[in-house]
């Protein structure tokens, strides 16, 4: 009984030295907090929220990563979209109240600069419109297929999101590939109400998705299955809302999104849990 009080004193021991060491992760050079939610009183009820802006236009529909010409936006023909798919380009502005300037804010935040060598971009995809209904009050409701539509993280070493318009290839570093996350669709919605503004038209929307994780190097840690959808009770890993305006005549739209989810500890410390817990069935095994 004294060898396996002391073997469950010490597997309890390493265990909490390990999670506590490797609360910040380190994926692709992206760095954020796994414990977010324990050590920060401020933080929301995800341990990663992220905050992006983002271009968003309608296109051909097309392959994964791959974008093209930009409809025009007619709003007094949204018909005209059918056939369309939504696409958006995007990058990360501040995860979990971290931004990615050294020295701002001050005193820093842990950790101090959420992606010091690179930048985490993002595109979103292959939604595409099957239907359009415009109310006598200017309400627009859209109907989607989203049998192929697709979501990526990418941490890009490039920086150079937003040096070229429109902001779509250069938010891909081919040298990365899907190296931080890969995302599947689950569910969405659009909600969409047509504007006067001055002698323009303005068609704002808000959506809203849920999206599980499928690949990329951060898999493990957002593997999750916490965000779950009301209406189905399917269970998806992250969450994703942002509202844009689109301007009659125009072809895009900028925007501002967020992102949310929880993520675990660093998986080796997962593993030297499950070790220690065999040793102590082992020590216990022997000392019967």
């Amino acid at each position: 009984m004294k060898n396996l009080k002391y073997v469950l004193g010490a597997a309890a021991f390493i265990f909490t030295f390990n999670a506590n060491a490797s609360a910040i992760a380190d994926v692709d050079g992206v760095i954020w907090d796994t414990e977010a939610l324990a050590t920060n009183p401020s933080q929301p009820a995800d341990d990663w929220e992220g905050k992006t802006s983002y271009t968003q236009w309608f296109q051909s529909e097309s392959a994964e990563d791959t974008f093209g010409a930009r409809a025009t936006i007619d709003t007094a023909n949204l018909g005209d979209l059918v056939g369309k798919s939504l696409t958006s380009t995007g990058r990360f502005s501040e995860i979990n109240g971290t931004n990615s300037v050294d020295n701002d804010p001050n005193p820093e935040t842990n950790p101090s600069n959420f992606c010091p060598t690179c930048e985490l971009t993002y595109a979103v995809g292959g939604m595409v419109v099957d239907s359009v209904t415009v109310s006598v009050s200017g309400a627009v409701t859209f109907g989607f297929n989203i049998d192929n539509a697709w979501a990526n993280l990418y941490s890009d070493t490039a920086k150079n999101y937003g040096d070229d318009t429109p902001e779509t290839l250069d938010a891909v570093d081919s040298s990365f590939g899907h190296a931080f996350l890969e995302l599947k669709v689950d569910s969405f919605s659009l909600s969409a109400q047509l504007l006067a503004a001055g002698s323009d038209t303005i068609l704002s929307g808000f959506f809203s998705a849920l999206l599980s994780v499928e690949g990329g190097e951060a898999f493990d840690y957002f593997d999750t299955n916490t965000k779950i959808n009301p209406d189905t009770g399917f269970a998806s890993d992250i969450s994703y809302t942002s509202s844009a305006q689109f301007t009659d005549g125009e072809d895009f739209s900028t925007g501002t999104a967020e992102v949310f989810g929880n993520t675990v500890p660093e998986p080796a410390s997962l593993a030297l849990l499950g070790l220690g817990l065999l040793g102590m069935g082992a020590t216990r095994k022997r000392n019967a």
